[in-house]
């Protein structure tokens, strides 16, 4: 795993842009999962949280998720193990990532897109078997919910970090 770990961050050398732009989107939907999960910890805490995302220090967000895992219903819980997952693989820590992924697919095992981020990962670490055990079923949840059409269509589907 290790060499694959460096492959990416040899990748996000030699394009700091993109890799800033992927930073940026995990950090919107990290926050935009802690805006939902406020009345877990506060505002003080929330508002804090974001001014740490936007300097690029998510480890506030991470003790408020580790919090909610910790304490929160099941569904919040899935969503805190989802945002620790993608913080993590944004630090590029694929062996937290995976674990907090699958933790996430645990307590939600019909939520596309925690399948579908286990799955990716397992993807990426060249894992192919492995990915397709994820992938697969978050394909045919994807397309029960919206029929086999046009992939445009997969806004539809609710969206970790969107709503709980």
């Amino acid at each position: 795993m290790k060499q694959k770990e460096l492959d990416v961050a040899q990748k996000q050398i030699e394009n700091p842009e993109k890799a800033l732009k992927e930073y940026e989107e995990k950090a919107a939907a990290a926050y935009k999962a802690l805006e939902g999960l406020k009345e877990e910890f506060g505002k003080l805490s929330l508002a804090q949280a974001k001014e740490a995302l936007e300097k690029g220090d998510p480890s506030l967000a991470e003790k408020l998720f580790q919090e909610v895992l910790a304490r929160g219903n099941p569904a919040q819980q899935a969503e805190a193990a989802y945002q620790l997952g993608a913080l993590a693989e944004s630090r590029i820590d694929y062996g937290q990532a995976d674990k907090y992924y699958r933790q996430a697919v645990q307590l939600q095992p019909d939520n596309p897109y925690y399948l579908n981020a286990v799955g990716k990962l397992s993807l990426t670490l060249g894992h192919y078997q492995e990915s397709e055990k994820f992938l697969k079923p978050a394909l045919t949840i994807r397309e029960k919910a919206l029929g086999a059409g046009p992939p445009e269509l997969s806004h539809q589907v609710q969206q970790p970090g969107i709503t709980l």
